[in-house]
């Protein structure tokens, strides 16, 4: 009777155990997967891979934190019944709470399904430090930028033969030249939809203030997180 009577709390250690594994490790996965999709500037890779598992993930993860601390519950009811230690009942109470914590934890560090995380954005930067010719676009902006300020282009309506090569051979999806009233010139704004958010390259004259990294609040409902790459230039996600 013993033996049986300690099932639950061995049964409850071991699924929080699992349930520890799960959510460190297939978090760590994730990010490596949003890491290597940015890297390819690929969405559809980043679908594939981090939309699927991150559902599964979390489907797991509450799967098993919902017998655990059914369990838990079980052997510290049991407990208390019989009067037992103070700390045997404390010990099953931490276990009661450890499985809904791990979980909420988790869901706060995993990415939400199709959303670009600051792992994306990290791999990314790598992306456009090799696809990007930054400089490239600076000189353009200095010699024919200002004429084309105001502007927006975008791939469904074809960016026009005025577009250099260095922005159209990025297949952005927007590309926005912005007017802006600084005496260092107009900038251009690549961007890439994710879904619901956007993402892109920022690219100014060389002496245009860049952003330090961070998340910046553009208003109640939008935020931006910028990183620069290079003097005169930035990459951002945008929600």
């Amino acid at each position: 009777m013993k033996r049986k009577r300690q099932i639950p709390s061995k049964a409850c250690i071991i699924l929080i155990i699992v349930l520890s594994v799960l959510a460190i490790g297939g978090s760590i996965l994730i990010r490596r997967f949003e890491y290597t999709a940015g890297t390819r500037n690929d969405v559809h890779y980043c679908v594939t891979h981090c939309f699927h598992l991150s559902l599964i993930l979390r489907l797991l993860l509450i799967s098993i934190a919902i017998p655990a601390s059914i369990l838990a519950l079980i052997r510290l009811i049991s407990l208390v019944l019989k009067h037992s230690n103070i700390r045997q009942i404390l010990f099953m109470l931490a276990l009661l709470f450890l499985g809904p914590v791990i979980v909420i934890c988790a869901f706060l560090y995993i990415p939400p399904p199709l959303s670009p995380s600051l792992a994306f954005l990290k791999g990314f930067e790598q992306w456009v430090l090799q696809e990007a010719e930054i400089d490239a676009i600076q000189t353009w902006l200095a010699n024919d930028g200002a004429k084309h300020a105001g502007q927006h282009y975008s791939s469904e309506d074809g960016f026009g033969m005025d577009m250099p090569e260095c922005l159209v051979n990025l297949n952005p999806k927007f590309i926005y030249i912005v007017n802006t009233a600084s005496q260092n010139g107009p900038s251009v704004e690549i961007i890439w939809s994710f879904f619901r958010e956007y993402y892109g390259l920022t690219v100014g004259s060389p002496e245009m203030e860049t952003p330090e990294k961070g998340h910046i609040k553009l208003n109640r409902s939008d935020y931006e997180f910028r990183r620069p790459v290079k003097p005169g230039a930035y990459i951002f996600i945008r929600g």
